[in-house]
């Protein structure tokens, strides 16, 4: 997520259990020009390429990028407050997803506002154990990377359980 804000670009973050048809759609909504996914959601982001999304498939492993040139040379873009930072979707409950499109100077100004509010800053340490495809990860992530606090990531669905959590903040 970072890089491809880095990029210039904006994010939509899919979880790898749904199933791929409605990841297509989610997808497909969005008009992605490709797909970043840890090696073992490869096959699967592989799949959501070949069934019909324009674009390619970026794939991460421990931490270091893997991506062909020309992916490299696209992702130097810039942007403005009004340059898109992030979609989420609904859940669907009513018919199909609605994605929620949300601009980098709305951003900014939501994060400045939390920041202040909170007092966070360089020296805390913030526990993130909400799936990524939730608004309210999108505070518990660029909050403490916006002021260099440190972001400690539980694994996926590792936050209801509560001696991995104990085990986080003894650690962190």
């Amino acid at each position: 997520m970072v890089g491809i804000m880095r990029g210039g670009g904006a994010y939509v973050p899919l979880d790898p259990v749904l199933p791929l048809g409605r990841l297509g759609y989610l997808v497909g909504q969005c008009e992605c020009v490709g797909v970043v996914a840890q090696r073992r959601f490869g096959g699967m982001a592989e799949g959501l390429v070949v069934n019909g999304i324009s674009g390619s498939v970026v794939i991460v492993e421990e931490g270091l990028l893997i991506a062909d040139a020309q992916w490299r040379e696209e992702a130097g873009a810039v942007y403005s407050s009004s340059s898109l930072a992030y979609v989420l979707f609904t859940s669907g409950s009513t018919g199909r997803p609605k994605g929620v499109m949300v601009e980098q100077g709305s951003l900014r100004s939501y994060l400045a506002h939390t920041i202040q509010c909170i007092f966070l800053d360089e020296i805390d340490a913030v526990l993130h154990s909400t799936p990524f495809i939730f608004d309210a990860s999108v505070q518990l992530v660029w909050c403490p990377l916006s002021v260099g606090a440190c972001l400690v990531l539980a694994k996926p669905h590792a936050g209801l359980i509560p001696e991995h959590v104990h085990q986080l903040l003894a650690e962190q």
